[in-house]
Formats: C-alpha cells, structure tokens, sequence
C-alpha cells in the first residue's frame, strides 16, 4: 500500500513539474520572440520580415526597440540609394531609427535592420503599393539629387487639394504615407505649389510643431513654402498601430506647411421618389353609393332623403 501511494505521489509531482515547464517554455519564447527584432549590422530582415511604414512608427513610438528619439521625435526617412537596408533600421551612428521605402536595400557596417516575424512590406510591394528604383540596384542615377521612385497603377492617388497655410484635411481627406510619397515622387504636388526639386525625395516624417509640442501640425500629408514635403502619421492609417491618434481628428494647424488633403467625396441620398398617380374617378352621381337621389334614364333627378 505504502509502494502504491508513493507511485502516485511520484506521478502527480511529474505532472506538476511538466506543466510547470511547459509554463516556463511558454514564458521564455515570450521574452526571446518580441514583436520586432534587431538584427546585427552587415544583415538583411529576411524578406518576409522587412516591416512596413507604419510597423516601423509603432516599433519607435512604442519604444519596441530602444533609440535616442525624445518623446516629440518620430523616425527618418531616408532612401538608400543602394547604401542602406530596405525597410526599418537603426543608425547605430546616433541611436535612432529610419525608414527606407525602397523595394530592395544592403547591408551596411553602421545600420542594423528591425525585423519582424509579422513583417508586411513584401505584401505591399507584391500588391504594386511600393515605388521601384530607376536603377536596378537603386543606386542614385546619375545626374540625380535625389532617389524618385516610379510608381505603377495599383496606389492610387485621389484628386488633391492643397489647403492654406495653417489649415487642416478634412478626415476624410487625410493621405496615406504611400500616397504623400507617390504624389510627390509624380510631381503631383508641384503642379499644385510650383515646381521645386525639393518635393521629388520622401517625404520626410514629423509630428511636432513649433516648441517641440506634439502633434502640433496637421495630420497627414504636408507641404512647406520652400517645397519640402512632410508627413504627419497621426489619425492615418500609418500611425493606428502606434495609436496615435489627436483629439481633433485631423491635428491642427501650422503656420508654415499647407495641408495637402484628398478631395472628399460626398454622396447624397436622392429624394424618394413621389408615389405613383391614381387617375381619380369621373364624378357620376348614378353609381355613387349610398347616393340618397335617383336620376332616370331619361335625366330627371328625385331626391331620395
């Protein structure tokens, strides 16, 4: 008897202690498989890894992978120009992190790759929502002050309005950053201010106004006098993984960038439609009933009542 209770106190203990471990395996992948990774300098993200715009904002504002930003800083933006990894990577130079929204990059001895098993840009650019290099390799062609993607058909544009100094975009007419950046790579936005070389680069990423407050300037897409184009993530599809979201709903104003809004487009529901006419009876006194007269073949009238 005293062998038998043994046994099973053995054996409920053994359970006790592979469930324990499976627990403490459960825990410990938790800890060594974060949302985003840093890689190593001299690596690439495996290509279904290399993550979006927008994962690349929540990974710096939600302080997912550790960088010197302060609080009113967002990421760079910074085409490779075959120089940098493709996607998100930190510049080990100054500790902060930048985005590449080239479709292919390299390794380089200063900047480390943030990955992610999650990661959506191979799906963006197999959808044809990413720009291409000129160049194969996407070098910097020559001639060039800056990298100008090309963009195929599949990202759409909407028709834009360029707002006045210190306005906003309706919500409805906020840009996604793929739309700023493929309208400022078409020119799109130059045949709204006038042409300046400076809006053919990537639009370049800020959330903060004058004094460093945030989000003190319009949300979304942004062009300033000197035709530099900018973007705000928050309340755009960019920034929901980040929540950055503004009271307002579109942020506010900023004396010296004009919103660069998509028109919106309103439908209006139709009145209904009146009911069909009824083509009302003739008046004929013979065949009113309950008609207290009688009127006789021959017209004559006699009163019933």
């Amino acid at each position: 008897m005293v062998k038998s209770l043994i046994t099973v106190a053995t054996s409920v203990a053994f359970a006790y202690d592979d469930e324990g471990l499976s627990l403490l395996q459960m825990r410990t992948r938790t800890i060594q498989d974060p949302k985003y990774t840093l890689q190593p300098v001299n690596t690439l993200c495996a290509d279904d890894e290399v993550i979006t715009f927008a994962q690349c904002v929540e990974a710096q504002k939600k302080n997912l992978i550790e960088s010197t930003h302060q609080d009113w800083s967002i990421i760079y933006n910074k085409r490779g120009e075959a120089r940098y990894p493709q996607g998100c990577y930190k510049n080990l130079g100054n500790g902060q992190i930048y985005y590449n929204d080239e479709p292919i990059g390299v390794t380089n001895p200063t900047r480390s790759p943030i990955c992610s098993k999650e990661g959506g840009r191979a799906a963006e650019i197999a959808a044809g929502l990413a720009g291409n290099c000129v160049n194969a390799d996407c070098s910097l062609p020559a001639g060039e002050p800056y990298q100008i993607l090309t963009w195929g058909p599949n990202l759409v544009v909407p028709d834009l309005e360029i707002r006045g100094f210190g306005a906003v975009c309706d919500a409805c007419g906020l840009l996604s950053y793929g739309e700023c950046s493929k309208a400022g790579d078409m020119g799109l936005i130059e045949e709204a201010v006038g042409a300046k070389s400076q809006l053919k680069m990537s639009p370049s990423a800020s959330i903060n106004g004058a004094g460093h407050d945030f989000p003190t300037r319009p949300s979304g897409c942004t062009v300033r006098a000197n035709g530099y184009v900018e973007f705000n993530p928050y309340d755009t599809v960019d920034g929901a993984l980040a929540g950055l979201v503004s009271d307002s709903g579109v942020s506010v104003g900023f004396n010296i960038v004009r919103p660069v809004c998509a028109v919106c487009t309103t439908t209006t529901t139709p009145p209904p439609a009146p009911p069909p006419a009824v083509d009302e009876p003739e008046d004929d006194e013979s065949s009113a009933v309950g008609d207290p007269h009688l009127t006789t073949n021959n017209g004559k009238h006699f009163d019933l009542s």
